[in-house]
């Protein structure tokens, strides 16, 4: 059965889920695949996200340059599960459809951990409405 270490390192823990993308299904593809980011990879993403300060502070990067697209290029894999772009992609996916980019960001998102509850089950927010769209 091996230790706990080598079952942990070895676990094929990363899920994928196909979802539908009708928009370019005249150009061939009707569905694409999505992942959950590693551990490695949201923090490369997040980390995208701040900058130091001259004093050495951390803060929150006024303007990203296609945040979405960016987070999709990562996500999006083939149906073998590897990643079929790179950073040199994200411009040119930032040009795609919003709705498609939008569908494709929120499916990573989940699948990565990045959604709290209330934000998929409004209902657990207490009041019914729509919950706030304050994090990334």
């Amino acid at each position: 059965m091996g230790s706990l270490r080598d079952r942990i390192l070895a676990a094929s823990d990363l899920q994928s889920e196909q979802v539908d993308t009708p928009e370019w299904e005249p150009f061939g593809v009707p569905h694409v695949w999505v992942r959950g980011l590693t551990a490695a990879e949201r923090d490369k993403y997040e980390q995208g996200m701040v900058e130091r300060s001259p004093d050495g502070g951390v803060r929150t990067k006024s303007k990203i340059k296609n945040l979405r697209a960016s987070f999709v290029a990562m996500v999006l894999v083939n149906e073998q599960g590897e990643c079929e772009f790179t950073d040199e992609d994200v411009d040119a996916l930032g040009d795609k459809n919003a709705n498609v980019i939008d569908r494709l960001w929120d499916k990573g998102r989940e699948l990565s951990g990045m959604v709290r509850e209330a934000e998929v089950n409004p209902s657990l927010n207490g009041s019914g409405a729509e919950p706030s769209s304050d994090s990334p």
